[in-house]
């Protein structure tokens, strides 16, 4: 047993030096995934993307626009796509949370409400009866907007009427937010080391504790995946149909900094904010946010809101049994 151990670790071992030495930005990384650098370093820690395909990124104030090809070389990694930053008027920013709505427009999250944001004028204009939020803001695959607000309650704002409905309570600070192709909802409770999947009506379906400190999500695959404040993205299925029963937790990579904010591109790919990963030079550098692209390495790909879900998810969307934070300050 004890060989069995040891041949574990090495082979563990052996992976990390292989990631570390080719530029991976963890210095472990599961074979069936890819990971690498995508852009940074900055202060910018919200994600979304445009609907050319750039990732936006925000600082809570500007906006910063990556470049669509690989442009710029860090030590010693030259797949970085430099970004340019782009200023908002109207109504302005004011939080993290981003998302592209079906509508094309951007929607971001700030203290004084939604801000909707045309993209051609760079302007913005706050979503009457909006409330205030920094963290986490995803749009639904019916097309409306769910979001962490500064009230402690998930919201679900609904473009069709401009009606905003508080409707989840978690009992403690709410960070970023994922929803899957039927509708579910999942939650980052990053104050209580907890995953929460409620459905669109604000019923818990389930709950998973973990030490691996989610921020960031996203779905993909069938399960969950975690952007953890630990350095490491993990990855959580549940035992039954549409997320019930008992969780189970796989480490996809370790070895980074700390997780924050996260998004899925127009590439099936999973972009997280990470603080602290591992470039070509095999070092790690801790010199602002970076983002880190995550896909399959056979097929690439293999997350997204907008993907097709399994013939059961799509019966419970069908038959409508599918589908439902305290502000804080900060950015480390």
């Amino acid at each position: 047993m004890a060989k069995q151990a040891s041949a574990a670790l090495t082979a563990i071992g052996a992976l990390a030096l292989t990631a570390a030495a080719h530029g991976a930005p963890y210095s472990y990384v599961d074979p069936a995934y890819t990971a690498e650098i995508y852009s940074g370093p900055s202060g910018s820690t919200g994600l979304a993307f445009l609907s050319n395909g750039a990732l936006v990124r925000s600082d809570f104030s500007s906006l910063y626009i990556s470049s669509l090809t690989a442009d710029t070389t860090l030590h010693g990694t030259n797949t970085l796509h430099s970004q340019t930053a782009q200023s908002v008027g109207g109504d302005g920013l004011g939080g993290y949370g981003m998302s592209l709505g079906h509508d094309g427009f951007l929607y971001a999250q700030s203290f004084g409400g939604i801000r909707k944001i045309n993209t051609t004028t760079w302007s913005s204009t706050t979503l009457a009866g909006s409330a205030s939020g920094a963290y986490g803001l995803k749009t639904l695959p019916n097309g409306n907007l769910v979001y962490n607000a500064n009230d402690g309650y998930v919201h679900i704002y609904n473009l069709g009427t401009n009606t905003d409905s508080a409707i989840y309570f978690s009992g403690s600070f709410n960070d970023d937010i994922a929803v899957s192709p039927d509708g579910h909802i999942f939650v980052a409770v990053l104050g209580a080391s907890r995953l929460d999947v409620i459905n669109q009506s604000g019923t818990l379906v389930n709950t998973f504790s973990s030490s691996h400190n989610a921020d960031g999500m996203a779905y993909g695959q069938g399960a969950i995946f975690k952007n953890n404040t630990d350095g490491t993205i993990t990855r959580v299925d549940f035992s039954g149909p549409g997320f019930v029963g008992v969780g189970n937790e796989t480490v996809i990579a370790s070895g980074g900094g700390y997780g924050d904010l996260a998004a899925v591109g127009p590439d099936g790919s999973f972009y997280v904010d990470q603080d602290g990963p591992i470039y070509g030079d095999g070092n790690q550098y801790f010199e602002g946010r970076t983002v880190v692209r995550l896909f399959l390495t056979n097929g690439g790909g293999g997350f997204g809101e907008n993907s097709v879900p399994e013939p059961l998810s799509l019966l419970i969307l069908a038959t409508g049994i599918g589908g439902l934070g305290l502000a804080r300050l900060r950015r480390r």
